[in-house]
């Protein structure tokens, strides 16, 4: 509001307002088109199934949130299991794209696999938490208490860490028995952890299946995680064809104000309303949504599990197209510098 004051203030004193950004567009993946009005929010602390003494992770306690539409409710609906960058358990970190993707009618579950307001300090154990995790939280979406999962219509994302984790769980799907993404993105995937957190291993990506719809994602201005993991999972998906996966780069562009910055930090916006625990803060989030969030990872999202689910909007979502480089328009009728499809 101020801002826009400010803005207003200046073309009646004669001044030309600065350039602004591009707004979320009305319709289309990442878009306003909401269905719903609200959101649902329920944190889960349950016993894992078949715990044991001899598995130290199934002793622990199975920690997720399970984000649903409301007004109108839904009696099925997709699932997308979002899967957090390191350090950033609290949902609020990334509410306001939570907010979106339930929005527009998919169950959103966000798997812990990080202890309380600190650091777990071991990414060893992250997939296999993960995993175990998201398989619990698919039972309790089945007990009827919550909208029905669609478990023909599972989708992965994942930022950071998250994006490696994101990955690893689909190619060990098959074998744990829990259905299998079909739309799955790696937002800045990539590790900086190091000692004395320790390394995250990485398994055999080939084991994803083909009809897999992969999309890897990274930021010109990224200094953490740059793009060797999302070329390397493009890579290492050998039983995805090349038609079904691309690898993307986001640019930055400081044509007007404020600027839009491809860092590592770009998929987080802070909503209040997703705050978990008040130990938790925003720091280091960004507290505004931008182009880059509307044309980038919500767009590319939205269009890749709109592929997979309801066979449209793939122009979108793959394929180096213009509508997949497309990254909106300057007030100025500048266009924001498109996004790269890199063919590998």
């Amino acid at each position: 509001m101020l801002a826009a004051l400010i803005i207003t203030a200046g073309f009646f004193l004669g001044q030309t307002p600065p350039t602004a950004p591009p707004e979320q567009p009305a319709t289309g993946p990442g878009g306003l088109e909401y269905v719903h009005t609200s959101v649902t929010k329920t944190y889960y602390e349950l016993p894992f199934e078949g715990a044991t003494d001899d598995e130290p992770q199934k002793g622990a306690l199975a920690s997720f949130w399970i984000f649903e539409p409301a007004q109108p409710p839904l009696d099925k609906a997709p699932v997308v299991a979002f899967f957090h960058g390191f350090g950033a358990g609290d949902p609020a970190k990334y509410g306001a794209w939570i907010d979106h993707l339930v929005r527009r009618g998919k169950i959103v579950v966000y798997p812990l696999y990080q202890s309380g307001p600190g650091f777990l300090p071991d990414p060893a154990s992250f997939t296999e938490v993960a995993l175990a995790t998201f398989a619990r939280s698919l039972e309790v979406l089945t007990t009827g208490a919550h909208a029905s999962p669609d478990l023909e219509r599972i989708a992965f994302c994942g930022h950071s860490i998250g994006g490696l984790v994101a990955v690893e769980v689909a190619a060990l799907a098959p074998k744990a028995k829990i259905p299998s993404p079909r739309a799955l993105m790696a937002i800045e995937p990539g590790s900086a952890v190091s000692e004395p957190f320790g390394d995250f291993p990485e398994g055999d990506l080939s084991t994803i299946p083909a009809g897999t719809l992969l999309l890897t994602l990274s930021g010109d201005a990224d200094s953490i995680a740059g793009d060797i993991d999302a070329r390397r999972i493009y890579r290492a998906t050998t039983s995805i064809p090349k038609a079904d996966k691309d690898v993307c780069v986001l640019h930055s562009d400081n044509h007007g104000h404020p600027a839009l910055s491809a860092h590592h930090l770009t998929p987080l916006a802070v909503d209040s309303r997703y705050k978990a625990r008040s130990e938790y803060g925003p720091s280091g989030s960004r507290l505004e949504t931008d182009a880059l969030d509307f044309y980038g990872p919500w767009k590319l999202f939205d269009a890749l599990c709109d592929t997979a689910f309801e066979g449209i909007h793939r122009e979108y979502a793959l394929g180096n197209t213009p509508e997949q480089r497309y990254m909106g328009i300057w007030s100025d009728g500048q266009a924001v510098i498109e996004m790269d499809v890199l063919d590998l």
